[in-house]
């Protein structure tokens, strides 16, 4: 799913086609992966994480400024749009922020504690304190991301698209697509800010790829094949 939602990004921009898209986006992975191990992993991570943060705070702060804060909550709120007001909402019968909210911590910790993606890192660090620093700052830029900058964007995305939906007019044919063309539209005047963007959605879905399989070759050759008598 990752890897089709960042393919369909690269095609509504380019024009290359989702198949394509999917097979240099997973050769790329594979590629850096073999060659690199969990090196090659976490070096990559820190560099692709320096382009995500980067490009997503330049389209929150592009957005907000030619757009207005005052506009932005304004039509956000009229549009229905606000669900601050329920962060005290506990009912677990209902959808509301403070269930999102307890939810996101509670996968964080999981992901964080329990996960193979993550332990796998820590136990490569050289020591636990500098376990414990990676712990506090991955957790961190995952927290800025997920709790300012993605907000940020969908608050503004509903003030910029107000009254003229772009898939009922006909400006894009999935609703998916929304926050490419989103970014291919305030950045038309400035030469390559939607290439970084397109970089970044790369970026977090090659992280994802290539982590996933430096664990399950970790898992397959240490755990299975390393325990068969």
């Amino acid at each position: 799913c990752l890897s089709y939602l960042t393919a369909l990004a690269l095609s509504t921009v380019t024009g290359i086609s989702v198949p394509v898209s999917l097979f240099m986006l997973n050769g790329v992975a594979l590629f850096y992966t073999m060659l690199g191990g969990m090196k090659a992993v976490i070096w990559t991570d820190v560099l692709q994480s320096g382009v995500l943060v980067f490009s997503l705070a330049a389209v929150s702060f592009k957005l907000w400024y030619d757009l207005g804060y005052e506009k932005i909550l304004t039509d956000v709120q009229e549009s229905g749009g606000n669900k601050l007001g329920d962060i005290f909402d506990l009912r677990i019968t209902t959808r509301s922020s403070a269930a999102w909210f307890f939810n996101e911590i509670n996968i964080m910790v999981c992901h964080i504690g329990f996960g193979q993606y993550f332990v796998q890192r820590f136990v490569s660090c050289a020591t636990p304190n500098d376990a414990k620093k990676s712990i506090w700052v991955g957790a961190s830029v995952s927290l800025i991301v997920g709790g300012v900058f993605i907000p940020m964007i969908g608050m503004a995305s509903i003030s910029y698209f107000r009254g003229c939906d772009p898939v009922k007019s006909g400006k894009i044919s999935r609703i998916d697509a929304i926050v490419p063309f989103l970014v291919q539209e305030i950045f038309s005047e400035i030469p390559g800010m939607t290439g970084v963007f397109i970089s970044s959605a790369y970026s977090a879905t090659l992280s994802t790829i290539s982590t996933a399989l430096n664990s399950g070759a970790t898992i397959f050759f240490t755990s299975i094949i390393g325990n068969i008598d």
